[in-house]
């Protein structure tokens, strides 16, 4: 009960109202999706090679407008605001960064078509989705395993992780010589959840 509590805080779920669930890094018009660290998110080309899109799923709006300041910020040029949700700046174009809730967004496009594309990636926004199942460690008799239901990537940091094998099915993340010091699992919805 206390792990299930602490996912819901850590979402946001129990102490500031009801958060977006995410949006579904699985998407017909979106490449393969690569998952950075939990500050980061994930990204994925667009599958017409036009473009990226980048998107992060925080706790709360308050880290949502945190990770969209440093995407502004990284910019070579000042990104101007932008009339589109809770916050977005940009041109519309080629480049539109936006926030709705805790959920933030950055789409690039070559093909100057950066608005429409942040329009279909709001739409797409998940609410009331159930929280991402608790990932854990557990000790086995070869070493560490990670088991991690609903997970739909994994990074494992530390620990000499040299794993003896790895199972995507059934949560199995695998199973470590060493026990590892941190472990990043993200769900459908882009959720990222930190073990260490």
């Amino acid at each position: 009960m206390i792990v299930f509590l602490s996912a819901l805080i850590h979402f946001g779920f129990a102490a500031s109202g009801i958060v977006h669930s995410g949006i579904p890094v699985r998407q017909p018009d979106l490449g393969e999706p690569a998952f950075q660290s939990a500050e980061n998110g994930w990204s994925a080309p667009l599958a017409d090679g036009q473009g990226l899109v980048r998107v992060y799923v925080g706790r709360d709006a308050d880290a949502a407008a945190d990770w969209f300041e440093r995407q502004r910020e990284s910019f070579s040029r000042p990104l101007p605001d932008y009339a589109f949700a809770d916050v977005a700046a940009g041109d519309g174009l080629g480049v539109l960064l936006f926030r709705d809730g805790n959920v933030a967004v950055m789409v690039k496009s070559t093909a100057d078509n950066a608005l429409s594309l942040a329009t279909s990636l709001r739409e797409r926004i998940v609410d009331n989705a159930a929280p991402p199942a608790i990932a854990a460690m557990r000790r086995t008799e070869d070493g560490w395993t990670i088991d991690a239901p609903g997970a739909v990537h994994s990074r494992v940091v530390g620990g000499g992780n040299v794993p003896f094998a790895t199972a995507a099915e059934g949560g199995l993340i695998g199973v470590y010589v060493q026990r590892p010091t941190e472990i990043t699992v993200w769900d459908a919805f882009g959720r990222a959840t930190v073990i260490r």
